[in-house]
């Protein structure tokens, strides 16, 4: 069993010097990897395998007499997942900063279920089905003020999942497999649902409307994302390109270019620039963080097998998973 582990980093072969990474080994496959977004809970992340979610905190520390960083990684908690998960969502409210520790986070399954994990209840009730999709669940999203629950699926449905009250689900019906869903860091009543046939929406949850749509005008579209540091601009992955447009000026794209010849599978924005973009590859599992407007990416990384993509809240650093490896790369992005 990974307990504690204190690796020092390494330089990347085959990319620039200012690259580095760390990597966890962990007893089985990695699916999905989740750092935890919210300032007062920045280093938690989540790992899950096969059949449970590791929890688990994250901290880089100084370099030694030969000028290395190395990471420390250590478990709080492993939550038992009997089915294997397709997306994660942290709670805003998980912190370690309390007595007890709360672990709060989202998960969705390959029964297609929807589940809410809080390390403070009983034992023998960790998880609570919040309900359910009728296909697979591709991507969820907890707004800041946890209100709502959002998860969309292959099913053409995004569903929004009361917190606080016992209110009703709300249900948007989209014309294709919903890939991604994102929340508006400052409007917390605005979400970003996209589709896999290019469709990017933007609803108002208040009015349940639409507000604005946007044609990636490429299909399949797998991944979509909405920027933390700059919410005026969006961007997906489809059709192999990256495609980022500015919501204020909507029908002249920021920039689309190529970025995996075989296809994309994920996107994020970096929570600290909006101008730094990972995505993976959907065949060659390969890993890329590019600037916009540069057609050079600053990293390239092949993977085993990926298991998610995430970025930490405040450091330049990205993970994903890479069969039964996490690996944490140092990304300079200034």
């Amino acid at each position: 069993m990974v307990r504690n582990q204190s690796f020092l980093s390494q330089t990347l072969p085959n990319t620039s010097t200012d690259s580095k990474k760390f990597v966890l080994s962990f007893p089985s496959q990695i699916f999905q990897a989740e750092f935890s977004p919210y300032e007062w809970s920045q280093n938690l992340i989540c790992i899950a395998l096969k059949d449970k979610v590791i929890v688990g905190s994250l901290t880089i520390l100084e370099e030694d007499e030969n000028n290395q960083e190395s990471v420390e990684f250590n478990i709080i908690h492993e939550f038992c997942h009997k089915s294997r998960i397709h997306s994660i969502a942290w709670s805003p409210d998980a912190s370690v900063n309390v007595l007890p520790k709360l672990l709060s986070f989202y998960t969705a399954d390959s029964e297609f279920n929807v589940c809410h994990f809080d390390s403070t209840k009983n034992e023998n009730s960790f998880s609570k089905v919040l309900g359910s999709h009728s296909d697979y669940v591709n991507a969820l999203a907890c707004d800041p003020e946890q209100n709502y629950l959002a998860s969309t699926s292959d099913d053409h449905t995004c569903k929004l999942w009361p917190l606080k009250e016992r209110g009703e689900v709300i249900l948007f019906y989209l014309t294709s497999p919903g890939m991604s869903v994102s929340w508006h860091r400052q409007e917390p009543s605005k979400l970003l649902v996209a589709e896999k046939c290019g469709l990017i929406h933007m609803y108002n949850i208040e009015t349940q409307r639409a507000i604005l749509s946007l044609d990636a005008a490429q299909v399949p579209l797998m991944a979509a994302d909405w920027s933390p540091s700059n919410c005026s601009r969006v961007g997906c992955v489809a059709a192999g390109d990256l495609i980022i447009r500015d919501v204020t000026a909507p029908s002249s794209p920021v920039e689309t270019r190529p970025i995996h010849m075989e296809g994309g599978q994920c996107m994020r924005f970096s929570p600290t620039s909006e101008n730094h973009v990972a995505t993976i590859g959907q065949n060659d599992h390969q890993l890329k963080v590019s600037h916009v407007g540069s057609s050079q990416p600053i990293l390239t990384a092949t993977l085993q097998v990926s298991g998610g993509l995430s970025w930490h809240h405040r450091l330049p650093l990205v993970c994903a998973g890479s069969d039964r490896k996490l690996i944490i790369f140092r990304v300079l992005t200034k």
